[in-house]
């Protein structure tokens, strides 16, 4: 790479924030900015010295409980935020901004760009870039190439996200060898083009219209992650025409659903936000039902669908935010 490209690349570094709105307009889909949610610092612990029960109890406005450890929840943990990229000019660029907005907006925690079908050109160009524009902004920000998973097939390009991100908790992470350093950690899973215009943790400050389903607490806990709410309802269900057990085997909870808890719980759409424990399960049944998914139906949203599946397979409900993104998705 030559001193002019350089220079370029400086040049576009300065005037990102400009292009950024410009470009936002045209081809971006979404822009994620947290409820209301102030310096992660400054929230109250749910932690209580005194309190003998240890299980915090968590009602939805339906009366479904759900119970989670005081401890656990009112530690201050490791935040990761992973996203998924091609090799494409395009989210080259959202990319460069994804990670200029982590910084302006000090977001705790490591920030991975995860990039898939690269040539070994782009594999070397990426890391040249990566070494003089990206790091200089933080050394919490990382860039972890994996293996093509989408075999340049339609809508299988949307597969890089599942696999990739995957393959960077078993790889990176090393989990579950490392669970005791990653199980109390919040992983949020995001897309470039969600650019963020405030920090994300575990912990939201919001009034009810910001949560699909009212609930008596604003953050994620073990057992109950939060995402971000998807209008397309119950049709991560309906598009499997009845082959749901096909999928996820005949004794598996996600058959037991009332139709309530479809509705609510598992609309689910990025950003994904879990403690490490539960959303490396999230991610090890994605990639396996994921295949079995497209069986049945091979669209636009399959893999998005196929989330839903291993959330309610495993009995993860998701509080679903209509208020953590600025466009409707």
């Amino acid at each position: 790479m030559n001193r002019s490209n350089g220079k370029v690349r400086r040049v576009m570094m300065i005037l990102a924030p400009v292009l950024f709105f410009i470009f936002s307009i045209m081809y971006a889909n979404v822009m994620m900015v947290p409820l209301h949610l102030p310096g992660y610092e400054s929230w109250p612990d749910y932690h209580d010295q005194n309190q003998k029960d240890e299980t915090l109890l968590v009602t939805f406005q339906d009366d479904t409980v759900f119970r989670s450890n005081y401890y656990e929840a009112a530690k201050t943990p490791r935040y990761f935020i992973a996203f998924s990229t091609s090799c494409s000019t395009f989210q080259n660029w959202q990319s460069t901004l994804f990670f200029y907005h982590a910084m302006k907006m000090k977001q705790p925690g490591n920030v991975t760009r995860l990039v898939s079908d690269c040539t070994e050109e782009q594999k070397l160009e990426l890391a040249e870039e990566f070494n003089t524009i990206i790091r200089p902004m933080s050394e919490s920000f990382s860039l972890y190439i994996t293996p093509d998973y989408d075999g340049h097939d339609g809508y299988k390009k949307y597969w890089n996200k599942p696999f990739g991100f995957f393959d960077w908790m078993k790889n990176v992470l090393a989990y579950p060898e490392n669970k005791a350093e990653y199980s109390n950690a919040i992983i949020i899973l995001t897309d470039p083009d969600m650019l963020l215009l405030n920090s994300i943790t575990h912990k939201f400050e919001s009034s009810p219209e910001d949560w699909f389903i009212p609930v008596r607490t604003n953050q994620v806990l073990h057992g109950l992650p939060v995402a971000s709410y998807y209008g397309f309802r119950d049709s991560w269900l309906t598009s499997l025409n009845g082959n749901l057990s096909k999928i996820v085997g005949h004794d598996s909870p996600a058959l037991n659903l009332t139709s309530d808890e479809v509705l609510n719980y598992y609309p689910a759409g990025p950003p994904y936000i879990a403690f490490g424990k539960d959303m490396y399960e999230l991610a090890k049944h994605w990639v396996k039902f994921l295949p079995k998914y497209w069986e049945f139906h091979n669209g636009w949203y399959s893999e998005m669908f196929a989330y839903c599946v291993a959330a309610a397979h495993l009995n993860l409900p998701h509080q679903l935010a209509k208020g953590i993104m600025v466009s409707v998705a």
